[in-house]
């Protein structure tokens, strides 16, 4: 039974408005009264002031869901707020005050009963057929939702009854004016900032514990989602919302998935403009309307959302069985909008366009695709579930790259797409290196190289040759792959000595070495083309041998662990943007070229690479190493000459770098 109270629906409005602006007068002024308090020197503690502000809002809030209740029993009751009024002797004529009503007091504070209210409220609205009744109980539930923060109990009430409805509110809000450049103003991005925070927290929060967790989000609500009449609705959430990382990966991945395959069915469709012409909305700008179209892309809003989540776009890409699927769908050229035939025919939606044909005004798209492409082949190196994803992706974005090699061998991917390709073959690179040398089918493994195993990526040759095809058709992506490469030699000889498996890393390196070898060949650059590719060869070796990467660290203690530590440190540091490769130490600047034709001899990084692996000892006063860097000189090739029979970790010195001289002169020759 509830503990009713009689009460007069008016007087409780004007209760509901007095706390209203008390909590106005709280959250706006707060800091004043607590600037002037203090200049007074009183000895007040302000800490609880932040704690008075949020009860004067949930005071407010829950008087007004009871004046709300307490109204609509009035109405029950009879009484019509409209009904004409005859004046009586001696008094002003006047509406008549709604009757004392018994209310449920308890009841009606709570946020269940809210919920309740305020979502059958937004979903009677949008059942209508009155946009601008739908419009107005969208802003209203986003503001009902913006009162009751991290009111869990609330938010799932809510959502069990109106999640599928705030998946349809984008498409309610936008008006067709695209006069600004913009489909909202800023009320309604509001609005849909709200709807998108509260359905990520469904998203990500559990209720019950142990064996009774479950999801907060309905799964009414994640259908509506995850298999959305309206695809582009959904995507405006996830523009508007919050970060990737607050989304649950898994409920992401399911909406980007679903949003690409809606792209590729073609079943996306843009709202209409208030003239029918976008263009003619932006005063016929055509190239402006593309913009709008690029800034209101969903799929681009997923892959967006995605890459910020990571995770996510691991599980896309990650899949075994569906991955490839997608992985095609993303490694393909084109990523633009539509674009237009002419200056005053509107542009088709941008769902399912594929034809890459120049047309006036498309915008690129495919930096996105590339930074979902690397997200995906970033998780860190491990034996573990997402670990096990990022294998995956790598192997899947081998295989669709290759096919679209074969499938279109005179086209080349955006740049954006080949930018990711080569942070995939980096940070990978010792699984493309013994894939080079082994040649076995495209896949990932989970290697007996930890306790805890550690999974690999493995690429049949015919892929490895179509990824490296496209990575590579620009000079200076060339470069800079092989610039890295020189600076892993040293690695890979330390690898060989330390790993107790007998794998041979220096092996494998020259092996890749081959097949870079050969598409370099095959791309035919100029002579121009090549000094470019040498340029930044040196440059990229420079910044990374001189900055230490040859004496990366991992345990030298020989034992179960060591491969995968060996393994996981040759793919180590990934190149990106930070990378400077425009200049190494203020020592190697004033001759760069000469310094590099010294250094990248096979005998430096053999030598190098014995030294980190601590089978050479340098006497701390030679004038050749520095802070753990060979730095080559006369007296470098004195100690060199010298010591060229000595015996080093099974081999002598000169046989160490013959056989990587061999194996790599051999490999240059092979044919993939």
């Amino acid at each position: 039974m509830g503990e009713f109270v009689g009460v007069a629906p008016d007087r409780l409005e004007k209760l509901t408005a007095q706390l209203k602006r008390l909590h106005e007068i709280l959250a706006d002024r707060g800091s004043v009264i607590q600037r002037k308090m203090e200049n007074w020197d009183a000895q007040v503690g302000f800490g609880v002031l932040p704690r008075l502000v949020d009860s004067a809002r949930d005071d407010a809030r829950d008087m007004e869901a009871r004046t709300e209740r307490a109204y609509e029993l009035a109405r029950l009751k009879g009484w019509d707020p409209k009904a004409p009024v005859m004046g009586m002797p001696g008094h002003v004529p006047g509406p008549i005050p709604p009757p004392v009503v018994p209310l449920d007091w308890k009841a009606t504070g709570r946020s269940g009963f809210q919920a309740e209210r305020d979502a059958t409220a937004l979903v009677t609205a949008m059942d209508g057929e009155n946009t601008e009744e739908k419009r107005a109980a969208l802003r209203e539930a986003a503001e009902k939702l913006r009162l009751h923060p991290k009111d869990n109990d609330y938010l799932r009430t809510f959502l069990q009854i109106a999640g599928p409805a705030t998946a349809q509110a984008a498409r309610v809000l936008n008006d067709g004016d695209h006069s600004e450049g913009t489909l909202f103003s800023c009320q309604d991005q509001g609005v849909l900032t709200t709807l998108a925070g509260a359905l990520a927290a469904a998203g990500s929060l559990r209720t019950g514990s142990g064996k009774d967790a479950r999801p907060l989000m309905s799964d009414a609500t994640r259908a509506a989602l995850t298999k959305a009449k309206d695809p582009w609705s959904v995507g405006m959430l996830l523009k508007h919302g919050p970060s990737g990382k607050d989304w649950d990966s898994r409920l992401l991945a399911d909406i980007t998935r679903s949003l690409l395959d809606a792209r590729k069915a073609g079943t996306i469709s843009f709202p209409p403009t208030r003239s029918g012409n976008g263009s003619s909305d932006l005063g016929g700008d055509v190239f402006r309307f593309q913009k709008v179209l690029a800034g209101h892309d969903p799929v681009i809003a997923a892959l967006n959302r995605s890459a910020e989540n990571g995770k996510a776009a691991r599980h896309v890409l990650g899949d075994p069985d569906k991955g490839l699927t997608y992985t095609r769908m993303l490694v393909d050229d084109s990523w633009r909008t539509p674009g237009s035939d002419s200056f005053h025919r509107r542009p088709a939606p941008p769902g399912g366009m594929t034809d890459p044909s120049p047309k006036i005004g498309q915008v690129d798209l495919s930096s996105h695709v590339g930074t979902f492409l690397e997200a995906a082949a970033s998780a860190k190196r491990g034996g573990g579930t997402d670990a096990r994803e990022s294998a995956w992706s790598v192997v899947n974005i081998a295989k669709a790259t290759a096919e679209f090699s074969r499938l279109n061998p005179e086209k080349v991917l955006p740049a954006e797409t080949r930018r990711a390709l080569n942070f995939a073959i980096d940070r990978y690179l010792p699984d493309f290196a013994a894939s080079a040398r082994l040649g076995v089918p495209s896949e990932a493994v989970l290697s007996k190289r930890s306790p805890n195993g550690l999974w690999v990526s493995y690429f049949s040759h015919r892929e490895l040759k179509g990824l490296l095809k496209q990575a590579l058709n620009n000079e200076k992506d060339l470069g800079k792959l092989l610039g890295s490469m020189d600076a892993r030699l040293s690695g890979a000889v330390k690898a060989t000595v330390l790993d107790p498996s007998d794998q041979n890393y220096l092996s494998e390196m020259a092996a890749l070495y081959g097949f870079v070898s050969k598409i370099e060949a095959d791309q035919n650059f100029s002579d121009a083309e090549k000094k470019d590719a040498q340029n930044k060869r040196s440059a990229t070796f420079l910044s990374m041998f001189s900055g230490g990467f040859g004496a990366i660290n991992f345990t030298k203690a020989v034992g179960p662990t060591t491969s995968a530590q060996i393994f996981t440190a040759l793919a180590q540091p990934p190149l990106n943007e930070a990378l400077d490769t425009d200049h190494a130490t203020d020592a190697l600047k004033k001759n760069a070229e000469a310094f590099y034709d010294r250094v990248s001899r096979v005998e430096i990084p053999v030598v190098q690479g014995l030294i980190n692996a601590g089978a050479i000892d340098v006497e701390s006063n030679v004038s050749w190493f520095h802070n753990g860097v060979i730095i080559p000189n006369a007296e470098f090739a004195d100690w060199y000459n010298t010591n060229a029979q000595k015996k080093v970790a099974g081999k002598e010195l000169e046989e160490w770098v013959r056989v990587t001289e061999a194996d790599m002169q051999t490999q240059r020759g092979m044919t993939p």
